[in-house]
């Protein structure tokens, strides 16, 4: 856990403001420089980045991603020397054995170099470095599912280290992997809602919203979109043909005794 400040406000920020994955150059942050020192002292031969991403992450803008990898590059024109080649193999063999159990929910980030970021920088340095990136399943918002998928990962990942097993994966494999989509799944999609004489769909996504204490959370729904959104995904959809929207009405009361106007 790098980063207590943030995460006990749901933030990748610390109590300064600074994202600490993007001070691997100025080492700014007191918990930086514990990191860059912890690998500097190990001298580690592997390295796992392990992070959420959004929900709504898509793989090709068609299923959500439930887990996305990286092998991230360690310069800006991609190059792949031996150790970064070794994380490739390995990322291409978890990706392999964990796909089966949420096919066509995996994908890779795109490789573009980040020349502040600690995961572009601990490869740089030498220690063979994967992203792992934990999103969205379906009726998993505290993500449960998705910490058994990640401790198989991690298993299937030290065993094949152990045995050297990456080394029998082409480093070519790595980009067979697909990538992750620049569109968003969306929480929910009414198809073809008839509204004031029009059909269009309606997606609604979820925001989760701190309590003012930071202790707790109550999820808002919103809707994110109007119109035709025959191209977008959902985690759930229904068609609503032959069902009508009519907008709500909030009713006033007379006054009650104690002064408050009740509304229904």
């Amino acid at each position: 856990m790098l980063n207590p400040d943030g995460a006990s406000q749901f933030t990748r920020r610390n109590h300064f403001g600074i994202d600490i994955n993007r001070d691997a150059l100025h080492l700014q942050t007191p918990e930086g420089r514990t990191l860059k020192h912890v690998r500097d002292s190990l001298q580690a031969d592997w390295g796992f980045n392990l992070h959420d991403q959004g929900r709504g992450t898509s793989v090709e803008d068609k299923t959500p991603a439930t887990i996305s990898l990286l092998a991230p590059a360690f310069d800006e024109s991609k190059n792949i020397n031996e150790k970064r080649g070794d994380a490739m193999q390995l990322t291409k063999l978890m990706f392999d054995q964990i796909t089966q159990y949420i096919p066509g929910q995996m994908a890779i980030y795109d490789d573009t170099f980040e020349p502040r970021a600690f995961g572009d920088n601990i490869q740089k340095w030498g220690t063979r470095t994967i992203l792992i990136e934990s999103g969205g399943y379906k009726d998993d918002y505290e993500k449960q599912e998705i910490r058994k998928l990640n401790f198989v990962l991690l298993i299937t990942a030290a065993n094949a280290i152990a045995g050297k097993d990456y080394e029998k994966i082409s480093v070519a494999d790595y980009n067979k992997i697909p990538l992750n989509g620049d569109g968003r799944i969306r929480e929910l999609i009414l198809k073809n809602v008839q509204y004031e004489g029009l059909l269009r769909d309606v997606a609604f996504d979820r925001r989760e919203v701190d309590s003012e204490d930071y202790r707790n959370y109550y999820a808002r729904g919103y809707v994110a979109d109007l119109g035709d959104l025959s191209t977008s995904e959902a985690f759930f959809c229904h068609g609503c043909e032959g069902l009508r929207s009519v907008a709500g009405q909030n009713i006033r009361k007379p006054t009650s005794r104690r002064g408050r106007a009740e509304c229904t």
